[in-house]
């Protein structure tokens, strides 16, 4: 399954969520080799151009599902993939 997924807010300042998974861990990788989840925001300037904000990186969901009410609180979540609603909590 597809684990990235991303969430535009409206704003003031209008932002872009992302969040994704890691991929699974390859055979042969170091045993110290950890899979994790990550978060990253962007905002759109006057002309629609999109630019880096913050990006983030933790081991579990729960841990990163702290950033997503700051950057865009109330904010819907897509799978990236095919745009179906998800609830992000309920992963």
């Amino acid at each position: 399954m597809n684990y990235a997924f991303e969430s535009d807010y409206a704003g003031p300042p209008r932002r872009r969520l992302y969040l994704w998974r890691d991929e699974e861990i390859p055979p042969g990788a170091p045993v110290n080799t950890v899979r994790g989840w990550g978060f990253a925001v962007s905002e759109f300037d006057s002309e629609g151009l999109e630019y880096p904000v913050f990006d983030t990186w933790e081991e579990t969901l729960s841990e990163i599902l702290r950033y997503p009410p700051i950057y865009g609180p109330g904010s819907i979540w897509r799978r990236s993939d095919t745009g179906e609603a998800v609830d992000i909590s309920a992963l």
